[in-house]
């Protein structure tokens, strides 16, 4: 009874947190932070960034906050493959609450293979023994990390944010409604967008926003910061939507979060 009570509590310091606007995770670059995607278009003031990875076929998944009122999007490879000078938002999900989109390229990549997708979302048992507003612990083998492009660094090179805690919860706020993961660890404005992958470099989830209630969060024992992303699941589906044909994975081959390296990209929005 203890554990569930104390469930509903962090549950509810979650819903707090995304009812009292999780802070949009792109946010503007620093006077020295200098675009590597080209020059910004005319009329264009203000360069806002994001991260993204390739999808199957060459698209890119993002947060659809990440490009939403952009002037120009650009994106580069992490892995120096490939840079396209222009990028248009070729899809977004029809349940709005759901930030996504899926961005197509010009020039396409090279031999654009894409990710693996993982479902780990905890089954229907799992959900009825937690309650109303439980929180549950997804069947996860060796942690998990984001990966993403934080701050205002003018670097190519991804930051790789180690997950301290992962766990499923299911929000029915105004902000966000429908299945969702909370990540503990240092998630900061620039990883929207980012993937949330296992140990196999498997993505498990795509994070959509990162609040930085610092009182809350201290009062409840956590400490950094606490993001949020959406489950492979509602990924696949989205993209489904979008005419790309993918199931979420259920083992597969393994990879490796330095092979995955090589599908991250660095979004640039000029605004």
């Amino acid at each position: 009874m203890f554990c569930r009570r104390l469930n509903a509590a962090v549950a509810g310091v979650l819903a707090t947190l995304l009812a009292t606007l999780l802070a949009a995770c792109a946010s503007l670059p620093g006077k020295d932070w200098v675009p590597v995607a080209g020059r910004a278009p005319s009329g264009a003031q203000n360069l806002a960034g994001g991260t993204g990875f390739l999808a199957p076929g060459g698209g890119v998944v993002t947060a659809w906050h990440v490009v939403k009122g952009c002037k120009a999007i650009r994106v580069s490879a992490a892995s120096g493959a490939f840079q396209a000078v222009s990028a248009t938002v070729a899809a977004l999900p029809t349940r709005p609450s759901l930030d996504l989109a899926l961005l197509r390229l010009d020039p396409a990549p090279p031999n654009a293979v894409g990710v693996e997708l993982h479902d780990i979302w905890p089954a229907a048992p799992a959900w009825t023994a937690a309650g109303e507003h439980g929180l549950v612990k997804p069947d996860l083998e060796g942690g998990a990390m984001v990966f993403g492009y934080p701050g205002a660094s003018a670097s190519m090179q991804p930051v790789v944010t180690p997950v301290s805690q992962l766990l499923a919860t299911r929000l029915t706020n105004i902000a966000w409604q429908g299945d969702a993961y909370a990540l503990f660890g240092e998630i900061a404005r620039g990883d929207s967008g980012g993937p949330l992958i296992d140990r196999r470099g498997r993505v498990i989830g795509v994070v959509l926003a990162v609040a930085f209630h610092e009182e809350l969060l201290q009062k409840n024992g956590i400490h950094g910061s606490v993001g949020f992303a959406a489950p492979a699941h509602d990924v696949v589906g989205f993209l489904n939507e979008a005419g790309v044909r993918l199931d979420p994975a259920n083992g597969g081959a393994a990879t490796s979060p330095e092979a995955f390296a090589d599908n991250l990209v660095r979004i640039f929005c000029y605004r």
